[in-house]
C-alpha cells in the first residue's frame, strides 16, 4: 500500500462513513431474492431524483485501540453530481470538502489543509477508495452494481438495510463492508456504517434531513488565506 493510499485510507474512515449505514436492530420479515432486488431497485430509483441533501450527524468510532467510542456531532451537505461538506465539532474540528476532482481535510484548529487532485490518483487502490465517496448517494444502477455487491437486505416497518461488500479486490481488503440504511418511506439515507480489516466500526446517523433545498456554492469552496499550511497531492488547483 503506498503512503498516499495509507494517508487517504485514513481520512476515509473519518469522512467516508457519509455514504455508509448501521443495521443494529432486530429486523422483520424475512426476505427472498426477488424481494431483495426488488428493494435494492426502489433505493437506487428514488435516489436519481436527488439534487441536494443536508443532514446533522452524529458518528461513533469503535476502534480497536480504545476500550470506549469516540463520539463526535457535525453535518453534512451533498450536491450532485460530486460535491459534499462534511464538518465536525462545534467550533468546526475536522472538515472535508469536496467539488469535482477537488479534495480538502481541513483542521481549522491548526491552519493545515491537505489538498487531493482526485483525477490524478490513476487506478489502482486510491482511486478506488476515493470512488466510494458519493456511494452513498448513488447516480445509477449500473454504476453501482459497479463498485458493490449486496451481501443482504433487512427490513423492518421504518428502515431498509443493505449490507454490502466492494468489488474492488483492493479495496474490500482494507473496508471488507460496508452498511447502507435509509426510510422505508422517503428513502432517505438515515445510517451508514464502515467495518474495516481491523473490525473498527464507524458508524453514522443522520436527523433534521433536508432533500433538495437550495445550497449555497461558497459551501464546497475553502477560500484559504496565507496563514493556512497547505500540502497538495498532483498539481495544485486555486483555492
Amino acid at each position: 500500500m503506498t503512503a498516499q493510499t495509507k494517508c487517504l485510507s485514513t481520512r476515509f474512515r473519518r469522512f467516508g462513513g457519509l455514504f455508509f449505514l448501521i443495521c443494529g436492530v432486530l429486523w422483520g420479515r424475512m426476505l427472498n431474492a426477488a424481494d431483495k432486488e426488488q428493494l435494492v431497485t426502489e433505493w437506487l430509483t428514488a435516489a436519481k431524483s436527488l439534487q441536494t441533501w443536508e443532514a446533522q450527524v452524529l458518528q461513533t468510532r469503535h476502534l480497536k485501540a480504545f476500550t470506549q467510542p469516540l463520539v463526535s456531532t457535525g453535518k453534512v451537505w451533498f450536491a450532485t453530481p460530486n460535491q459534499f461538506r462534511w464538518q465536525l465539532g462545534e467550533p468546526v474540528q475536522s472538515l472535508a470538502l469536496r467539488a469535482g476532482s477537488e479534495l480538502w481535510i481541513l483542521s481549522p484548529k491548526l491552519r493545515r489543509a491537505e489538498h487531493y487532485r482526485l483525477d490524478s490518483l490513476g487506478n489502482g487502490p486510491a482511486k478506488d477508495l476515493m470512488g466510494l465517496l458519493d456511494m452513498g448517494f448513488p447516480k445509477d444502477e449500473a454504476s453501482f452494481r459497479k463498485q458493490f455487491r449486496i451481501l443482504d437486505v433487512s427490513t423492518n416497518a421504518m428502515n431498509w438495510s443493505f449490507r454490502m461488500e466492494p468489488q474492488s479486490a483492493s479495496v474490500k481488503n482494507m473496508l471488507p463492508e460496508l452498511k447502507v440504511e435509509i426510510a422505508a418511506g422517503t428513502k432517505q439515507l438515515i445510517a451508514t456504517e464502515l467495518i474495516l480489516k481491523d473490525g473498527s466500526r464507524l458508524r453514522n446517523e443522520f436527523k433534521e434531513l433536508r432533500r433538495n433545498s437550495e445550497l449555497s456554492t461558497d459551501l464546497f469552496t475553502t477560500n484559504l488565506d496565507a496563514t493556512w499550511k497547505i500540502t497538495t497531492s498532483g498539481p495544485p488547483l486555486k483555492k
